[in-house]
């Protein structure tokens, strides 16, 4: 037999056995869910999710959409994995669930709930463990996600006036226009520390159009007048 020949046969040979004891070391999966109907999947996710394991409802309710992608349940899912993303401390996944459900279901009659949603995922973005058991000030944090939250809940009364959730969006929305107010307080009187009499005199104006001249904020004008006195 030539040489070539053999050093091709024994070649494919080494391929063979090595494609043997590849085969033979992948682990085989099991499907739990073989043969589940969606109704056994949304049991199954429901309970996890009232047991509080967030992540693995999450990942029931996936497969149920993946496996049912049309019918109640599947619906249903799609509500229901953004509020496990949101308490399982993912906002940006349960902000992508919201938005992604309001999408496919514009007429949806709880369509307004994942609109609140957004709006508790933003109010709450950025609470430490620590700030839910101590006093802490709300307008020190990033103001961004306080203004995307005060938008989600104004969109929500705006289109859902009578939504089971309108009431309690616009208690928030005052909450957080007032911590935005704050917001600029704190803002510029870093300012002012510093002389930058003119970035603090800015600031204020922001804070009185947040404020509309409300008492609790008043008396703090009286202290960004100043650097207009210097001016003059």
């Amino acid at each position: 037999m030539p040489k070539f020949t053999l050093h091709r046969s024994f070649f494919a040979l080494l391929t063979g056995l090595a494609l043997l004891l590849g085969g033979c070391s992948e682990e085989v999966v099991i499907d739990d869910h073989e043969g589940w109907t969606a109704e056994q999947f949304y049991k199954e996710a429901r309970g996890l999710m009232t047991e509080g394991a967030y992540e693995k409802a999450a990942k029931t309710y996936e497969k149920l959409e993946s496996r049912f992608p049309f019918g109640k349940y599947a619906t249903q899912a799609q509500l229901d994995v953004a509020y496990c993303y949101y308490k399982n401390d993912e906002p940006d996944a349960a902000i992508a669930a919201a938005d992604r459900f309001i999408k496919l279901n514009p007429t949806h009659p709880y369509v307004d709930y994942p609109h609140y949603l957004k709006g508790l995922v933003n109010y709450n973005r950025g609470i430490g463990f620590f700030d839910r058991f101590m006093p802490t000030d709300a307008s020190q944090r990033d103001a961004g996600s306080t203004q995307d939250s005060y938008k989600d809940f104004d969109e929500l009364v705006k289109r859902f006036p009578n939504s089971r959730y309108a009431e309690d969006s616009r208690k928030r929305m005052v909450a957080l226009r007032n911590s935005l107010a704050m917001h600029e307080i704190h803002v510029a009187d870093y300012y002012m520390r510093r002389g930058a009499y003119l970035a603090a005199a800015r600031r204020g104006l922001k804070w009185s159009e947040n404020t509309k001249g409300r008492r609790p904020f008043r008396w703090h004008w009286k202290s960004w007048s100043r650097p207009t006195e210097r001016w003059g």
